[in-house]
């Protein structure tokens, strides 16, 4: 085996381990929103995470409600596909995968980026408010309840 053969299995095997070190900054980078949005006040992890009273006012007084409302069939279809399986968590998880990776139009993100600035809270935050405002028009419209502890493991569609 040559240098060129050598440096072929090199970055083969390091490839392997670059995909590990982002898989594990992505769950980091997940935890770390939560961390974020809950010492912001903005949701709760509480089972079901909820939001809380300053979360629906960063909601309400934002764009972000206004944007969700007026795409949210387009949102909810997204969210569906998305889903392999159509638990409460599924859908849940989906919902925050969806809203993490939102390609925001650049006037609504100048808006909520003008107005986390005047919060003090970060994007993520927003992303993860939008993701639990969504979820529950879903859970809502697939008829499956937040508080019920048994619709969460049934299977919909």
């Amino acid at each position: 085996m040559g240098i060129f053969g050598t440096i072929i299995l090199i970055v083969w095997k390091a490839s392997g381990k670059f995909s590990k070190i982002e898989t594990l900054l992505e769950t980091l980078d997940k935890r770390l929103t939560g961390i974020e949005g809950k010492s912001a006040g903005a949701f709760q992890s509480m089972s079901p995470i909820s939001l809380t009273s300053f979360g629906q006012k960063l909601l309400e007084d934002s764009v972000m409600k206004e944007y969700i409302d007026s795409n949210s069939e387009k949102f909810e279809n997204s969210i569906i596909s998305l889903c392999k399986n159509k638990t409460s968590y599924d859908i849940q998880n989906c919902s925050f995968n969806f809203f993490d990776s939102l390609a925001f139009p650049s006037e609504i993100e100048n808006k909520l980026k003008e107005f986390a600035f005047g919060q003090g809270v970060e994007m993520n935050v927003f992303r993860r408010v939008g993701g639990i405002y969504l979820r529950d028009i879903l859970l809502n419209k697939l008829n499956l309840n937040l508080e019920d502890t048994e619709s969460s493991n049934k299977e919909i569609l």
